[in-house]
């Protein structure tokens, strides 16, 4: 028998899909438009989807510190050529 997939989760699955960050982190992802919130009657659900999403693009892009890390090693290369 197939397992069925839940199109949307509360708020302690969509922290635990996020390698259970707090809950100021998700909703800031979610202020940011990074993810998708909705209602259904009066209870806040994440889409299952949009948070996949978020990390497949977190996933295809290197972080910032990485990139300023790597100017600078260019930097101390120009500076001390070997």
């Amino acid at each position: 028998m197939d397992s069925i997939k839940p199109l949307v989760t509360d708020q302690r699955g969509a922290r635990h899909m996020l390698a259970d960050c707090g809950l100021t982190k998700l909703y800031d992802l979610t202020n940011r438009g990074e993810i998708e919130r909705k209602y259904i009657d009066n209870k806040a659900v994440w889409t299952v989807a949009s948070i996949e999403d978020y990390v497949a693009r977190l996933a295809s892009t290197p972080p910032p510190s990485l990139e300023k890390r790597n100017r600078n090693m260019k930097f101390v290369r120009e500076a001390h050529p070997e």
